[in-house]
């Protein structure tokens, strides 16, 4: 097969599912000591290792995070010392004013900013200093608020850039209001990637983007870490459309400067391609892939599907039908007829699909089982077989080197690959050309861009965005595709696959993840490192009538040096 028909047939097939777990794409970083819970307290900690900067100065990790303090560092040098900080419950303090606000495009970082006051230096230099934190989020739409940590020291505010989310060019800071320092990190903001609680098969993974201000009344304690202090969960069953950070069923930690750290439990007979590894009760093997968590767009609105006990009783509405690889017994509903099947085969399992098999047949595949986790806590999982199609789709990585190059490029969503082309192999090894022409090494196959499919987890459509009428999106989406950096060809390939898919319906809602987002659904390491990167992941959903909704202003990145360009899109 050429390499033509082979791309034609991959925009057929490509799909990155996300699914289950946390967006946490973190790599491993030290545990500090106990971070207390009391409302003041001194952390003493070892200096921070910081674990996410590669000393080879050629590789870029696109991710956001350049250390284990939740922030990204702009240099490729970790801080030399790290100061102790007596942390004190956040309280809000009139506006430093260290965003730009007014900006002409409509963009007002400021105007949406958030400051507190939680903490002081305990020695040195700074002893006494406050600590000041503003939350505020990057233009365009985000899925959380960045987080920049300053010393204000006297009338000057000194930004702790290794303790603080990252810097770019047009990132709505006003950098005549501070000065920077690159040498010193605070401590007590450190949490690793994997925590474990205190009985067997407790396991847990980070979400490194998710920080709400913790709150007591939103959530439940289920243990105490001997490091970390009182690990607590979501209080209750909170209705299934509430939005809010504490009501995804993750595991939650409150960190000594008050906001939250963010873990969810490993299912630990789940494979990285979603199937569990199940007996059923005839003694044959389970094949399905399922899912555990509530679908979204492009992704789940939480990190496991807990079901209410006064909905789904275990004497009166399960029979179990298998066991797991841990031996733990694996359940259905006993009502055939009950609502939930009921629900899952009429309104989610979509009408549309030709094969769509009758009812009778349906209840007979397992299309839904329940688990109890190490907590009690009853999970749902639903057959991917009967879920709707609800993807990011399409993610194609086009390389441009200023000369022929070997390249390294390694993705890592959460979950794990489940397609590549070429081989993903623990990462592509391409050479690769100015004008963008790609030949593995292994193989010696040429291709038009890297491909690949994978799963990430929490995920929400943005709101930001723009209503266009069917006529117009050609036009729309030329002018939004350049803004945000793309060549004629890179907009060529991206309208040739998605303009088919956007015919059916008189208006369409469209909006835009960029780059800062799509680092955290699916970071990417490359080598070496680019000197521009740009992503795009566009979000849509078919209109009867056009609807009133705010836009967002797009800076224009300059593509300059080796350039990376990465595209995709969610089906809905």
């Amino acid at each position: 097969m050429d390499t033509q028909k082979r791309a034609l047939l991959y925009i057929a097939l490509g799909v990155i599912v996300i699914a289950g777990g946390a967006l946490g794409f973190i790599l491993a970083t030290k545990e500090s000591p106990t971070a207390n819970t009391n409302n003041t307290n001194t952390v003493v900690a070892n200096n921070i290792h910081n674990s996410n900067l590669n000393e080879n100065s050629n590789t870029l990790e696109v991710t956001n995070i350049v250390n284990e303090v939740n922030a990204n560092a702009n240099t490729n040098t970790a801080p030399s010392e790290t100061i102790a900080i007596t942390w004190a419950e956040p309280t809000k303090i009139d506006s430093l004013h260290v965003c730009i606000s007014g900006d002409p495009s409509g963009y007002d970082r400021e105007g949406q900013a958030t400051y507190y006051t939680n903490g002081t230096i305990a020695e040195g230099e700074y002893k006494g200093d406050q600590i000041i934190l503003v939350t505020s989020y990057p233009e365009g739409p985000a899925f959380q608020p960045d987080m920049h940590r300053f010393i204000k020291h006297g009338e000057s505010l000194i930004l702790i850039q290794a303790s603080s989310s990252s810097q770019y060019e047009g990132d709505g800071l006003d950098t005549t209001k501070f000065t920077i320092n690159t040498e010193l990190a605070l401590e007590g903001l450190s949490y690793p990637n994997k925590i474990t609680g205190n009985e067997a098969r407790q396991s847990f993974t980070l979400n490194e983007w998710t920080h709400p201000l913790f709150d007591s009344n939103k959530v439940t304690k289920v243990f105490t870490h001997p490091t970390y202090g009182d690990v607590y969960t979501t209080k209750g069953y909170p209705d299934p459309s509430h939005d809010d950070d504490f009501s995804t069923h993750g595991f939650f930690i409150k960190r000594p400067d008050g906001f939250t750290q963010v873990y969810s439990l490993d299912i630990d007979f789940m494979s990285d391609a979603q199937v569990p590894d199940i007996t059923w009760s005839n003694g044959s093997k389970n094949e399905t892939m399922y899912s555990y968590t509530k679908t979204t767009g492009c992704g789940s609105s939480n990190f496991a599907d807990v079901v209410d006990p006064d909905v789904i009783s275990k004497d009166t509405d399960l029979k179990q039908v298998g066991t797991n690889s841990f031996g733990d017994p694996i359940y259905e509903l006993k009502n055939s007829n009950h609502d939930m099947l009921k629900d899952l085969y009429n309104n989610e399992y979509s009408s549309d699909n030709e094969t769509k098999v009758a009812y009778d047949i349906f209840v007979t595949q397992h299309p839904m089982f329940f688990w109890y986790d190490p907590f009690d806590r009853l999970i749902r999982f639903k057959s991917n077989a009967f879920l709707p199609q609800a993807e990011c789709a399409k993610p194609v990585i086009y390389l441009y080197p200023e000369e022929t190059t070997h390249v390294s490029v390694r993705v890592n969503p959460v979950g794990g690959l489940t397609y590549s082309d070429p081989a993903y192999n623990n990462g592509w090894n391409v050479a690769a050309t100015p004008n963008g022409e790609l030949t593995e090494i292994s193989s010696g196959l040429a291709y038009p861009y890297l491909f690949w499919e994978g799963k990430g987890g929490i995920y929400a459509q943005p709101k930001q965005g723009w209503s266009v009428a069917q006529d117009d999106i050609h036009t729309f989406l030329n002018e939004k595709l350049t803004a945000f950096g793309l060549n004629n060809k890179e907009i060529a390939d991206f309208e040739e696959f998605w303009e088919p898919r956007m015919q059916t319906a008189p208006y369409y809602f469209i909006t835009f993840l960029g780059t800062n987002s799509m680092n955290q659904i699916a970071p990417l390491k490359v080598s070496p490192a680019p000197d521009s990167v740009i992503r795009v992941l566009m979000d849509y959903s078919p209109l009867d009538a056009p609807v009133n909704v705010k836009g967002f202003s797009i800076t224009t990145p300059e593509r300059k040096g080796f350039t990376l360009v990465e595209w995709g899109g969610v089906t809905r």
